[in-house]
């Protein structure tokens, strides 16, 4: 573990390992008026855990705290707001490592049906807004998860992780001679969107998908909106080894878009920083997502 402070009782200094095998699981959540020292306790233990245990730590930083830890430790700052040229796609997809039931070894899928469902509710909250709006139902989400699926199935995605790659020279990342594929995006998924709403004659849908091409527009990259920094292929990759990588969000506006960065940058990470290992438990990294001003996204 890390040195966090001393005991009052003895004087011996108290050691803190999350990872700890006695504990019940990984998780730390900190509560305390403003200037308690909430920040000060996660930056220590950041800090220290990642110079003396080598523990990956990534955060979300709503407040624009973090952007210092990144600094000091080497790692690396990104900052997402609508004068940046930062790129999250929320339709990133990554393998994850399950165990056969009948043969207990691991192996590589990839869970479209949960990353289906996942897009589907950034989408609704992007499509409620900051109004709550009551238009939006169940038939509204049905439409959005037929179209979400069909993207996945337009690029050929399946739960074979090779679906992910095509022959290469045609995308990048490659691997044995073949390339990453392009991911699909909020942009061509409205694309798909306008053209099931011109198929579409059932007049109980036409009100719905009226509703989603018109509220919608403010996140597409083609339109201008004003909130379309998570429309397009993700600009960069979170690369092994860095010991801290600061999303940066307090830029962006807090009532509304800064919660739904929030929950599509969570998502996105649990893709492209937590799922991410090795397959070999045994040298999987030890890893850290620290979540700031968890309130606004509860």
């Amino acid at each position: 573990g890390i040195p966090i402070g001393f005991d009052k009782q003895t004087g011996l200094p108290i050691l803190f390992d999350n990872f700890s095998s006695t504990l019940t699981n990984y998780n730390l959540v900190i509560f305390g008026k403003s200037g308690a020292g909430k920040g000060v306790t996660i930056k220590t233990i950041t800090a220290r855990s990642s110079v003396l245990m080598g523990i990956e730590s990534l955060a979300l930083d709503a407040e624009g705290e973090y952007g210092v830890v990144a600094d000091a430790l080497g790692g690396v700052n990104v900052t997402i707001s609508p004068n940046s040229n930062t790129i999250i796609n929320l339709f990133d997809i990554e393998p994850e490592t399950v165990k056969d039931e009948i043969t207990g070894r691991e192996r590589a899928v990839l869970n479209v049906e949960n990353k289906v469902e996942d897009v589907t509710q950034a989408l609704l909250t992007m499509a409620r807004g900051s109004t709550r709006s009551q238009d939006i139902n169940e038939v509204t989400k049905q439409i959005i998860a037929e179209s979400v699926a069909q993207e996945y199935a337009a690029y050929g995605i399946t739960s074979d992780p090779m679906s992910l790659y095509e022959a290469a020279g045609r995308g990048n990342g490659d691997i044995l001679g073949r390339a990453r594929k392009k991911m699909p995006t909020i942009g061509s998924w409205y694309k798909r969107l306008q053209r099931n709403a011109e198929s579409n004659t059932n007049q109980d849908y036409r009100f719905h998908y009226s509703y989603l091409l018109k509220v919608m527009k403010q996140y597409i990259r083609e339109y201008d909106g004003q909130m379309a920094y998570f429309d397009g292929q993700s600009t960069f990759d979170l690369l092994d080894g860095t010991l801290f990588i600061n999303l940066d969000i307090s830029q962006l506006e807090e009532r509304f878009a800064r919660p739904l960065a929030q929950q599509i940058l969570l998502s996105w990470i649990w893709e492209k920083f937590v799922k991410k290992n090795s397959e070999d438990r045994s040298k999987a990294t030890k890893k850290r997502v620290i979540v700031d001003e968890a309130w606004m996204l509860l």
